[in-house]
């Protein structure tokens, strides 16, 4: 019994703590059993109040996340047979996902669907603690409120803060929040030997016609799109979020219909190893992310109408709204986006605007300036800074954690694996 008393002497309650040291004398003796039954269930209650050695409390949900995060793993699952400090497999589990699982980018089970989150008011502390976040908010951030600030700490802590061990004060959980499920909306292959690649909710299909290679190259370009750091996490989850909500997906085919009709990639135009240009799967697979994400995902920002803030920086770029706002044959001198295709209207005028303006900032088409100038004059980075800030100052901002690498084609963040229609 002592050993009883001592373990949950550390979490009772006062009245409880009261009522075993009243009950303590009747332990011993002939009405020890007695009083034993008596005590049971306070006790019972008194030791499931569970908590971590941080002092957070832990619902029996978050319990089940913890334990079955350590039977996912097996290095994980070996280390905490291996220990003998921590008795709770939940607690071993909760202390490593907190200690380096987060910045390691682990999986966690299906069944952590209660997280601990932290308030408002420690979302604002996180970003008030480094001189650093709150610099970088100020210079991001004209109109500063509290609600943007808190936004903006969100963003930094998913997209950085993890991997840098940033903490949040004293009072506050640490314990990092997971993405939303990266499992994709069934999507049914109507062609025998088609595939897909499910790629943090988005779908990258192809046809029978589509090598397996190709495909897999595709769906790792998506990947290094939405997580930069490689980390098997979005960097950007709201985009993510609409992105799947919308059903966005990649067609491949060989010139065939393709199994998804959101955005088609030729398979012929697909070669690793080259920058865009030849390679169009750099183009295509930002379209998606583009025009089904960051559109609606930031309506008034990126939103492909006139009025939002990417519309206003390209009809400044194009001379004015042109055309009653479609492409024109021939456009005022000094314009630097020039594009004249007449079945592109101002929704996907915008979307290619979005795509010269990012992969120039990532370096992508400074190799081929001349062969694009007839459409697009600012070829590099330091060229879209100086001609377009209005553009080099949407993409580049980190509130919307638009990708600032050019992908390569390695990527292993997350799993992917190819379906096949039966």
């Amino acid at each position: 019994m002592p050993k009883i008393l001592r373990y949950c002497d550390l979490i009772v309650t006062p009245y409880q703590k009261l009522l075993i040291i009243m009950l303590k004398p009747c332990l011993v003796g002939n009405k020890g059993l007695f009083a034993l039954l008596l005590l049971l269930p306070f006790l019972f209650v008194a030791c499931s109040d569970n908590k971590s050695s941080s002092g957070v409390s832990f619902s029996k949900e978050l319990l089940t996340c913890y334990e079955e995060y350590v039977d996912l793993h097996g290095d994980i699952k070996t280390a905490f047979k291996a220990d003998q400090k921590i008795t709770s497999k939940a607690e071993y589990g909760q202390k490593h996902y907190e200690g380096v699982g987060a910045a390691e980018g682990r999986e966690l089970p299906k069944s952590c669907h209660v997280y601990i989150d932290n308030s408002d008011g420690c979302w604002l502390a996180y970003a008030n603690k480094y001189p650093d976040l709150l610099d970088n908010f100020v210079t991001n951030y004209p109109i500063q409120t509290d609600e943007q600030k808190i936004k903006f700490a969100k963003t930094h802590y998913s997209r950085f803060g993890v991997t840098e061990q940033r903490t949040f004060p004293n009072g506050c959980s640490n314990v990092w929040i997971p993405p939303p499920p990266k499992s994709c909306t069934p999507l049914s292959l109507s062609e025998s030997g088609g595939t897909s690649i499910c790629v943090f909710g988005v779908q990258v299909t192809g046809t029978a016609a589509v090598p397996d290679d190709k495909l897999l190259y595709a769906a790792k370009i998506m990947a290094e799109y939405l997580d930069q750091d490689n980390n098997g996490v979005a960097d950007n989850q709201r985009v993510t979020s609409t992105l799947k909500s919308r059903g966005a997906c990649l067609g491949m085919s060989a010139g065939e219909e393709p199994e998804c009709l959101t955005q088609g990639l030729h398979v012929s135009e697909t070669i690793p190893g080259l920058l865009p240009g030849p390679n169009a799967a750099f183009e295509e697979i930002l379209h998606v992310i583009s025009e089904f994400g960051y559109a609606h995902a930031y309506p008034s920002v990126f939103g492909e109408r006139k009025g939002t803030s990417i519309a206003d920086a390209m009809d400044t770029a194009r001379g004015g709204y042109q055309g009653s706002g479609q492409p024109v044959s021939a456009y005022p001198a000094g314009v630097w986006y020039a594009y004249d295709d007449p079945t592109c209207d101002y929704a996907c005028m915008v979307t290619e605007y979005f795509y010269w303006g990012l992969t120039s900032i990532m370096g992508a088409q400074a190799h081929r300036c001349s062969e694009i100038a007839g459409e697009w004059d600012l070829c590099t980075k330091n060229l879209v800074k100086e001609k377009d800030p209005a553009l080099y100052g949407l993409l580049t901002n980190p509130a919307y954690n638009i990708p600032q690498r050019l992908p390569d084609g390695n990527y292993s963040g997350i799993p992917l694996t190819i379906v096949r229609s039966e």
